[in-house]
């Protein structure tokens, strides 16, 4: 499934980034992110500039991120 998500992707990417980006859901990283955090939607909130709104779509999955960030990084 996973395979066929990211496929899908470099499809949608190569007919523009802002299809790719709306119509894949969960997203590639979402997919791949072990505390399931939901990726596409805090990026969103952060490219908005609602900072605080977007922190809290991450501690909804992940209590300590800077803990999670450091692992997965």
């Amino acid at each position: 499934m996973q395979s066929f998500v990211i496929e899908e992707a470099r499809l949608a990417f190569d007919r523009g980034t802002e299809i790719a980006i709306g119509r894949i859901s969960p997203s590639p990283c979402m997919l791949a992110c072990p505390a399931g955090v939901n990726v596409k939607a805090y990026v969103s909130l952060v490219a908005e500039g609602r900072f605080g709104e977007a922190l809290r779509v991450v501690r909804d999955r992940c209590p300590l991120p800077g803990v999670c960030g450091r692992v997965c990084f």
